[in-house]
């Protein structure tokens, strides 16, 4: 367990906050912990139409069940939330 852990996990609450579902379910905590090992979220276009496409990319990478293609560290995460509000902000301006 290690910082890796932390962005997993924050991972999975920028999901929820998009999706407002959870990204991971099942009828008991035992189910839960499976889906968390073997199975990968649904889509946020499952539930969220109108969406910047990156931030799902950067969920996706945050919720990587292999650490060693997650984020390593809350700061890349950080910076790449920073450069699609950037994006989001630049392409408002042009609209």
């Amino acid at each position: 367990v290690d910082g890796r852990s932390d962005v997993f996990s924050l991972g999975a609450v920028l999901y929820e906050m998009l999706t407002g579902a959870q990204a991971f379910t099942g009828d008991t905590v035992s189910h839960i912990i499976i889906a968390i090992l073997e199975k990968e979220p649904p889509p946020i276009s499952v539930f969220v139409r109108d969406y910047p496409i990156e931030i799902e990319r950067i969920i996706k990478k945050a919720l990587e069940k292999n650490i060693a293609a997650r984020y390593q560290t809350a700061k890349e995460l950080l910076k790449d939330l920073q450069e699609l509000k950037q994006e989001t902000d630049y392409q408002a301006k042009l609209e």
